[in-house]
């Protein structure tokens, strides 16, 4: 079961950060007054800034998650122990998985938040330790960005806004269950062992697979392609079909993705046919040991 955190009576301040593109795109603006759902996240604060996270009250690996006060912050493991060092908290509206606490807050206080940006041809370099805060009612949706885009300034630092950061008191915070937890680690182990594959239609049976039907492809075959991430695995494999689509522009070096009757058969169909084959457990190398 999940746990919830209530508000108390004597809730001090937090200091949260949002990207500026998290209010571009939808949501409420950060403005005083305002309210606040999303999904929070903690991470190193390598800074030293001005407006840290709450001291540490407990850490639980297990579940990916540092604990506070009257609330907890997802914390990815990749930081390693959490413990001791400095933290700032951030909040996404965008992404609010299964395994991220969700918050409900009253902003009290709003600061835009800028930094100085080197200009390099069509590169934007922020600047170390450049960043500013300034307290505003409420940020703009869509902050001016024509000093980035004027040729006049390349090579020039530029200051430009790059988000907000809000002081918000917490109504609430509902941490994700350990049965959800283990439902996210179930999902990335599955998709540690899918692989998308475009390749003849009759590399994949003598019918068009449709989803959850078990295959058997040969990784080797020099016809066969391998999108995005790799795998260690080579020769003949089984698994478990997941999207199979019709490839309508097959060699124009970007990928089309259309509908395909399952069933059908496989000798009659000219373009490629993507597949995300999700490799069975028993086939899956061994990972090195570092």
């Amino acid at each position: 079961m999940s746990m919830m955190f209530a508000k108390s009576a004597a809730a001090e301040l937090i200091y949260v950060s949002v990207e500026s593109w998290e209010y571009g795109c939808c949501g409420e603006v950060p403005a005083e007054g305002g309210s606040l759902r999303a999904g929070v996240t903690a991470l190193p604060d390598e800074a030293g800034g001005q407006f840290p996270a709450p001291s540490i009250r407990d850490w639980a690996p297990d579940l990916e998650l540092v604990r506070f006060t009257n609330f907890s912050a997802r914390w990815d493991p990749r930081y390693g122990d959490p413990r001791g060092l400095p933290l700032r908290l951030a909040v996404s509206w965008h992404n609010q998985g299964s395994v991220i606490p969700a918050i409900v807050a009253d902003v009290v206080t709003v600061y835009q938040k800028s930094v100085l940006y080197q200009l390099s041809a069509r590169a934007l370099i922020p600047l170390c330790n450049t960043m500013e805060y300034t307290r505003i009612a409420a940020v703009e949706r869509f902050p001016d960005t024509s000093a980035l885009e004027g040729e006049q300034t390349i090579g020039a630092p530029v200051r430009n806004v790059c988000g907000a950061l809000m002081g918000v008191r917490l109504r609430s915070c509902e941490e994700p269950s350990a049965e959800a937890f283990i439902e996210y680690r179930d999902g990335l182990e599955r998709a540690s062992r899918t692989v998308d594959l475009i390749g003849p239609a009759a590399m994949f049976g003598p019918v068009v697979p449709g989803r959850g039907d078990r295959l058997t492809v040969d990784l080797s075959d020099s016809r066969l392609t391998l999108l995005g991430k790799r795998t260690e695995l080579s020769g003949v494999v089984h698994g478990q079909a997941g999207q199979v689509s019709i490839v309508n522009n097959p060699g124009q070096g970007w990928i089309d993705l259309g509908d395909i009757t399952r069933g059908a058969p496989t000798d009659t169909i000219d373009a490629p046919l993507y597949v995300a084959l999700t490799i069975e457990p028993s086939r899956r190398p061994e990972l090195p040991s570092n």
